[in-house]
């Protein structure tokens, strides 16, 4: 695991123990027409009927039926056989279960100081492939720091701490936020 910590002004890269940094905090971010990535709303409403007809209330009440409900979002919105799923907070209820099924589709995971890392234990940690890197504010002190400890036993998973972030720490840095997704997934793209 590789951790990026605050330093003097810049988010410097530390490894870890014995493990070797990966930067995922650097480069050029391309332009990228927002269209591109614009999910509507008539594509979200097609998964609402999932939920309805598989769940009562407010959705899948337990651990299967929630990483059942992300398939059957990533079907309906075509997003095809290597998805990589964001997780800010909350919807650790729905990401946690999923990447512990890990399935084939599953290509990456980017959990932003998420709920449920109970669900975690350092056996099932051990036997997670998918590669991870995990985000939190060095402001969350609490569940930030509480999830990183839990999802750091993924093997070979990245920790970027968003300096002066708090909770949700995308928001403190959207720069960082962005040049860290960017990278992670250049970095989980097939070898040509």
């Amino acid at each position: 695991m590789t951790s990026v910590a605050e330093g003097a002004g810049d988010v410097q890269v530390k490894p870890k123990a014995d493990k070797k940094a990966v930067d995922l905090t650097s480069g050029e971010l391309p332009n990228i027409d927002a269209s591109q990535i614009t999910v509507t709303a008539s594509q979200i409403d097609v998964d609402v009927s999932f939920r309805r007809s598989r769940t009562e209330g407010n959705g899948p009440t337990d651990a299967a039926g929630r990483a059942a409900f992300l398939d059957a979002v990533r079907r309906s919105l075509h997003l095809g056989d290597r998805v990589v799923v964001v997780s800010p907070s909350l919807s650790g209820q729905f990401s946690i279960p999923l990447l512990l099924q890990q399935p084939s589709w599953l290509a990456g995971y980017v959990p932003v100081a998420p709920v449920g890392t109970e669900q975690i234990t350092p056996t099932n940690a051990a036997e997670i492939k998918v590669p991870t890197v995990i985000v939190y504010g060095s402001k969350d002190h609490g569940l930030g720091e509480s999830s990183e400890r839990v999802l750091s036993q993924i093997g070979g998973s990245s920790v970027v701490v968003v300096p002066g972030g708090g909770h949700p720490a995308y928001l403190h840095n959207p720069t960082l936020w962005h040049r860290v997704l960017y990278n992670f997934a250049r970095r989980l793209q097939p070898a040509a």
